[in-house]
C-alpha cells in the first residue's frame, strides 16, 4: 500500500494470492512500480485511486480476479510497457475524472475487454497492442473521453472500439483489424471523433453507426472487411467525410434512407456488391 504522497521504488517482486488487490496506491501516492509479477489476487492487480499517480513500468499483471489495473477518483498514473493479460475483468479500467497515460503496453486475452473508459474517465492511450480479448479491444461509455492514438487493435472477439451510452473520445491513427464484430461501433448518443484510422479485414463491417450514434468519421481507410465498409443504420447521424472505402466483401457504404451521405466527399470504390446502398431501416 502506498499513500500520502509517498514515493517508494517497488521492483522485482512476486505479488500474488492477496485477498484484496496486489498493490494499492491512493491519497496522492506516487512511486515507481517496476518489473513485478502481479497475479492471482482476489480484486485488482494494481488499484489506483484518490489522486494516485504512480509510474507502472514493465510489470506482468495477469490472472487477477477483477481488473489488471483499476484507475479511479482523479488519479493520473503512467502505465507503460506492461504485459497485462488473462484478468477476470478489463485489462485496464479508467473512470471518475482519472487521466492516465497508457502507453506501449500489451493487453490481451482478457476475460472481458482490453481497456474500459467510463464515467467521465479520460486518458491518453497511445501505441498499445490490444488483442484477443473476449469482448472489445477498447470500450468507452458514460462520458468517457480518452485519446486513443496509434494503437494496434486486433483479433478481439467483439468490436475493436465500442463507443456507447454517451461516449466521447478521439480515435485517431489506429490500425484496427481482424476483429470479430465491427472495427468501430458507435451508438446511444455517442459522439467520438474517428479520424485517420486503418480499419480492415474485420469479420463483419468496418465502421458501424446506429441507434442514435453521432460523431465524425473522417479520413479513414476502410477496406477488405467481411461485410460492408461503413454502415449507418437506425437513426445514426455521423459526419462522414474524406474516407477511402474499397474492396469490402459487400457494399462500401450502407446508409438508412433518412441519412444524407456526401458521396462526392468520400472515395468509395471497388466494393464487390455495390459502392453505396440505401436501405429503409
Amino acid at each position: 500500500e502506498i499513500k500520502d504522497a509517498s514515493s517508494p521504488e517497488v521492483r522485482g517482486n512476486d505479488v500474488y494470492g492477496g485477498r484484496t488487490s496486489g498493490m494499492y496506491v491512493h491519497s496522492g501516492g506516487q512511486g515507481v512500480i517496476e518489473g513485478n509479477q502481479i497475479h492471482q489476487n482476489w480484486l485488482h492487480g494494481i488499484y489506483v485511486r484518490s489522486k494516485g499517480c504512480p509510474h507502472l513500468l514493465k510489470n506482468c499483471i495477469f490472472r487477477n480476479d477483477e481488473c489488471g489495473v483499476f484507475v479511479t477518483e482523479c488519479s493520473h498514473p503512467c502505465v507503460e510497457h506492461n504485459e497485462v493479460h488473462s484478468n477476470g475483468l478489463a485489462g485496464i479500467e479508467v473512470k471518475e475524472e482519472s487521466n492516465p497515460t497508457i502507453k506501449l503496453n500489451r493487453i490481451h486475452d482478457g476475460n472481458t475487454g482490453g481497456i474500459f473508459v467510463l464515467a467521465r474517465g479520460r486518458g491518453r492511450i497511445i501505441e498499445n497492442k490490444l488483442y484477443k480479448n473476449k469482448l472489445e479491444g477498447i470500450e468507452i461509455k458514460e462520458g468517457g473521453d480518452p485519446q486513443v492514438i496509434d494503437n494496434e487493435i486486433y483479433e478481439n472477439l467483439e468490436c475493436g472500439v465500442f463507443a456507447h451510452d454517451g461516449a466521447l473520445g478521439r480515435i485517431e491513427g489506429n490500425r484496427i483489424f481482424a476483429n470479430a464484430f465491427a472495427g468501430v461501433e458507435i451508438k446511444d448518443q455517442s459522439s467520438p471523433i474517428v479520424r485517420g484510422n486503418s480499419v480492415y479485414r474485420g469479420h463483419t463491417s468496418g465502421i458501424y453507426v446506429h441507434n442514435g450514434g453521432h460523431g465524425k468519421v473522417i479520413e479513414n481507410h476502410v477496406y477488405e472487411n467481411g461485410l460492408h465498409g461503413i454502415m449507418v443504420l437506425s437513426g445514426g447521424h455521423p459526419v462522414i467525410a474524406r474516407n477511402r472505402v474499397h474492396d469490402n466483401a459487400e457494399c462500401g457504404v450502407v446508409a438508412h434512407v433518412s441519412y444524407t451521405l456526401d458521396v462526392s466527399g468520400n472515395h468509395i470504390y471497388s466494393n464487390r456488391v455495390k459502392n453505396v446502398q440505401i436501405v429503409k431501416s
